[in-house]
């Protein structure tokens, strides 16, 4: 995998981890009483900008290109209507902080990686600044704190399995350079987001309780308002559409009349019959897609469950798949004296590789957890490692010329 995209999101998760760690704080400072849409979308924007400044940075290398970065996120902070003055301080005063800090280490040559606060860090600020909000400002904002230090935890256990990756591969980029690292990537961000995506739904569950009845009350009114308006579009659009042809019709000014007098009580219980099977519509769709997500996890958590003869058959998949197989036998022995000139120059390179182990004075038990790598150190042939991996791990299509190169290595005796 490469090392720079490694690079980039450790730096992505590390940054959105400290982000999100000081909106308690911020919230706090700015004497907010309540946060909406768009103060929500200005702080996101503002998590954004270290991410942007990154990648002019890093990659492109380019100082002006970060300053007009950051001039960009102060007239888009300036725009955004509907946001209490102060709120909107804080983040410009954020926005400054991030751009000054990616300017200095524009100067710097070995600059070391971001490191995210440790999750016990957010939790802190957390559960001071929800004690001050409630004895001090009495403000009603208990499950947006909850919800950001629920991320900032979040963020901050993906940069660290993302460090520990990126400091591996680095450390031991001439043994593992033609490992499979992007399935071992993709592999651990699996697994981390299965673990903590359930433990988050357990966190945010739990958080939800710090909503006030109001809050769901006001957001079911809020819904049924929108199903109304979307109604009301819907008729006035049929309306329109049918006064012209009821006019073509030839019908007088005394049957409209009559019409107008007549139709809107059956309309109106149509339209609210309407209005109310989308209402339960839209209702019962949410609530599919929540319990298939939950059906999804379990799922998931139910296959985590295999019994150990399942386990055993896992590791023993796995194992083989990433060793070559070197335990003795006649059979096997049988199989190296058959002719391989069929065979492709990938597996001729495998195949020599095994007779050169197998006739060496290790135990076939040794030799089995051994690398290639670790063997050709042991026995001082160099030359062996880079040809079996190139064909073992490596997308590369080996030739004959490789093959020869093997072969001589293989007759090569202990230096």
């Amino acid at each position: 995998m490469n090392q720079f995209k490694l690079y980039a999101y450790n730096e992505f998760f590390s940054t959105q981890a400290n982000h999100w760690a000081l909106f308690s704080l911020v919230l706090l400072v700015s004497e907010a009483t309540e946060v909406s849409g768009m103060a929500f979308f200005a702080w996101i924007l503002t998590g954004l900008l270290p991410a942007v400044l990154f990648f002019f940075r890093e990659y492109l290398k380019n100082v002006v290109l970060q300053v007009v970065a950051f001039f960009g996120f102060v007239g888009c902070i300036y725009l955004l209507r509907n946001i209490p003055e102060m709120f909107k301080a804080c983040m410009l005063f954020l926005g400054l902080l991030y751009f000054f800090l990616s300017i200095f280490k524009s100067t710097k040559n070995n600059v070391a990686p971001t490191k995210p606060f440790p999750p016990f860090v957010p939790l802190i600020i957390n559960f001071f600044m929800f004690m001050v909000a409630i004895i001090l400002t009495r403000a009603n904002l208990r499950f947006v704190m909850h919800f950001s230090a629920i991320l900032s935890i979040l963020f901050s256990f993906f940069a660290f399995y993302l460090d520990q990756l990126y400091r591996f591969t680095v450390a031991n980029f001439e043994t593992s350079s033609n490992l499979p690292q992007e399935k071992i990537f993709r592999s651990g961000m699996l697994t981390a987001l299965c673990y903590l995506g359930v433990v988050s739904a357990i966190m945010l569950f739990i958080a939800s309780f710090a909503i006030s009845d109001n809050f769901f009350r006001n957001l079911f009114a809020a819904f049924k308002e929108k199903v109304k308006q979307l109604i009301a579009y819907i008729r006035s659009l049929i309306e329109k559409e049918e006064f012209p042809s009821q006019i073509q019709d030839g019908l007088g000014d005394g049957d409209l009349l009559r019409m107008e007098n007549m139709e809107p009580s059956k309309l109106d219980f149509l339209w609210k019959i309407l209005e109310g099977f989308i209402t339960v519509l839209v209702i019962v769709a949410i609530a599919s897609i929540l319990a298939y997500i939950a059906y999804k996890i379990y799922k998931w958590y139910a296959s985590l469950n295999f019994s150990k003869k399942d386990v055993s058959y896992f590791e023993e998949e796995e194992v083989i798949d990433v060793h070559e197989n070197l335990s003795g036998g006649s059979v096997l022995k049988k199989d190296l004296e058959e002719d391989d000139s069929f065979l492709s120059p990938t597996q001729r390179i495998r195949r020599l590789y095994r007779k050169k182990a197998l006739s060496s004075a290790k135990d076939s038990s040794v030799l089995f957890r051994m690398t290639a790598r670790e063997f050709a150190v042991d026995e001082r042939i160099d030359q062996m490692a880079p040809i079996y991996e190139k064909a073992r791990y490596s997308q590369d299509v080996c030739t004959k010329e490789d093959v020869r190169e093997m072969q001589v290595a293989c007759r090569r005796k202990s230096q």
